[in-house]
């Protein structure tokens, strides 16, 4: 029978009061003396390195703060074994959400079940060395290429977080990462980024229809944890944040999910929270000469589209009146997947851009403080037409 993923309060309680006390001692007053005041800084990193000690620092140490857990507090995962879907099937609860890869036409799951109580799992994958990452305490789900510079990493978690989110280790040069952005942070590699590896967000029973021959991480990781059971209860529908963050947002709520993607060069969230205020559904980069784009939710899911077809390349401006969906120049229909359906257009497909990385919003701003945020200007048009409605409520969504 399928095991189900059940809350754990009375562990959540414990977990969060110890990491909270744990939490007021950071990273610099526990390994280096200061040595001036540190460089202040409003989300992201330094632009450059700051060196103290002999050691290099993209942000500021005392705002590293240990997660209570210690060094290997969540173990890494260095020899994964994995499960054909049915065997997987009957351990993974379907409403829960995984990491999705694929290599060669070859396909993975790994669970948040298991991510929740591990963050890192250590693979080789087709001809891929690769790091799958999850912090569960700032919903980041990223996958890095773990080779570089030539050489293959070994990576852990440090045992301690950045704006809430996971510091990991390399085992090889002891350089602390930022799991969030795969930015070496600090030590003699400060500077350094991980390459990602393209990775979707996916329910299991969205993923196990969808590649019926894959694989999925198994609980049998050599660790006794009891992966039908949530670590910290009902922490991501909370609005609760565990550590310090050094920029907030105050337009929804901290733990909506945000798509990234990268477009000319920058980052660009994209949510279902804020998408959702858009009737002008294009949207760009913010720079000159921007790629124009197209924003589509689909129920609890947001689509990024180019704006213009293979077949006609001049682009075209999406809007929303109510649940329709047409552009400006030829009236065609079109459904949130980005197919017109009706009109001149009927049976043409919009290229839709693809996202490596997921984060709850707090994090994604406090990471990516300069990201360009789909639907910012229509919530804040929505907030200004109604200022009694608290910020992030349900303000004209859908009218």
């Amino acid at each position: 029978m399928k095991k189900q993923l059940r809350q754990l309060m009375p562990v959540f309680v414990i977990i969060a009061v110890v990491v909270i006390l744990a939490g007021a001692r950071a990273y610099a007053t526990g390994k280096f003396s200061q040595e001036g005041r540190w460089p202040d800084v409003e989300g992201g990193t330094y632009a450059s390195p700051v060196t103290k000690g002999g050691v290099k620092y993209l942000v500021p140490p005392d705002e590293l703060y240990e997660n209570g857990l210690g060094k290997d507090g969540f173990p890494a995962l260095n020899t994964p074994a994995f499960l054909s879907v049915a065997a997987a099937d009957d351990v993974l609860d379907d409403t829960v959400n995984g990491i999705s890869v694929v290599v060669d036409g070859q396909a993975r799951f790994y669970s948040y079940q298991i991510l929740n109580w591990h963050e890192v799992v250590n693979d080789h994958f087709g001809n891929k060395d690769l790091l799958i990452s999850y912090s569960p305490f700032c919903g980041a789900a990223v996958v890095y290429e773990r080779s570089l510079d030539g050489n293959t990493r070994t990576f852990g978690d440090a045992g301690f977080v950045y704006n809430d989110c996971a510091i990991l280790y390399d085992g090889t040069t002891d350089t602390l990462w930022n799991q969030a952005t795969g930015v070496a942070i600090v030590g003699n590699e400060a500077g350094k980024v991980l390459p990602r590896y393209h990775s979707t967000v996916m329910t299991w029973a969205d993923w196990k229809k969808a590649y019926p021959n894959g694989q999925a991480l198994s609980t049998d990781t050599g660790f006794t944890r009891d992966y039908r059971r949530h670590p910290y209860g009902g922490y991501e529908t909370s609005s609760a944040i565990f550590f310090p963050v050094n920029k907030t947002q105050n337009r929804v709520g901290a733990k909506d999910p945000v798509k990234d993607y990268i477009v000319d060069g920058r980052h660009m969230g994209v949510s279902v929270a804020l998408a959702s205020f858009m009737e002008d559904l294009s949207v760009n980069s913010g720079e000159e000469g921007a790629t124009r784009l197209a924003v589509f939710v689909d129920g609890t899911d947001v689509h990024l589209f180019e704006s213009f077809l293979d077949v006609d390349s001049r682009p075209l401006t999406f809007t929303k009146t109510g649940n329709v969906i047409t552009d400006k120049e030829t009236g065609s229909t079109w459904n949130t997947k980005g197919e017109a359906i009706k009109g001149e257009y009927k049976g043409q497909k919009l290229t839709e851009l693809t996202s490596d990385a997921r984060y709850f919003m707090f994090a994604y701003v406090s990471e990516y403080p300069d990201a360009v945020l789909a639907g910012a200007d229509a919530f804040d048009a929505a907030q200004a037409a109604n200022p009694t409605k608290p910020a992030g409520t349900d303000l004209n969504v859908g009218e």
